[in-house]
């Protein structure tokens, strides 16, 4: 499934290694390839910490210390500047901005997999504004290399699960609550682009 199904810089990010970090006042621009992934995250002591659910999760269950799992995605892009593939991490508002003006791409009759995307970030915090933006038609080379997202515990939007969530032991004279069924943040119907291009305030911003 590629990303249209899923859902020079200047100044440019600090790009070093495999991973984008893009911060205020900077932007990059790339050409999605490969399939992008979801993953959870805690924070936990300063540090995002990898949620390691469905295997025990030392966050999850209150061993240590931390919030609740928040939902991030790991995309890639080839950097015509750099004329390489690189990772970007992405709050669910990131994501869905991609997913929107790929939607409009392909309703103009191009094709997402080959665009140039520019993402644009003014501001830091809950006061973060993102824009996405696409710049014209690139197409990434046939023998582009891609990164192994599992290795970062990315799970391919290909895939879905279902969770049951358990209500807490009741009390004597509170009533039972029946277990009740919740499609994941990875559900497919979660990810369909909904159309329209816009800046969002990122609430979910994602420390990095």
């Amino acid at each position: 499934m590629s990303w249209n199904r899923a859902r020079k810089s200047n100044p440019p990010p600090a790009s070093g290694g495999i991973w984008l970090r893009v911060k205020d006042g900077e932007n990059f621009a790339g050409v999605p390839v490969g399939t992008p992934a979801m993953l959870k995250k805690h924070w936990c002591g300063g540090r995002s910490r990898l949620c390691l659910r469905p295997d025990h999760c030392p966050y999850c269950v209150g061993e240590e210390e931390a919030e609740p799992a928040r939902v991030a995605y790991l995309g890639q892009f080839w950097l015509p500047s750099e004329q390489s593939t690189k990772i970007l991490e992405m709050s669910p508002t990131v994501f869905s901005l991609f997913c929107d003006e790929m939607a409009e791409v392909e309703q103009d009759g191009g094709d997402p997999d080959a665009t140039l995307f520019r993402l644009s970030r003014n501001g830091s915090g809950i006061k973060t504004r993102w824009s996405v933006r696409a710049r014209g038609e690139m197409a990434a080379p046939d023998d582009v290399e891609l990164h192994d997202l599992a290795e970062f515990g990315g799970r391919s939007l290909t895939m879905s699960a279902t969770i049951t969530i358990t209500a807490p032991e009741p009390d004597d004279d509170t009533p039972r609550r029946r277990k009740r069924q919740k499609r994941d943040d990875d559900d497919e119907s979660r990810w369909a682009p909904r159309g329209g291009r816009r800046a969002a305030a990122d609430d979910d911003e994602i420390p990095f």
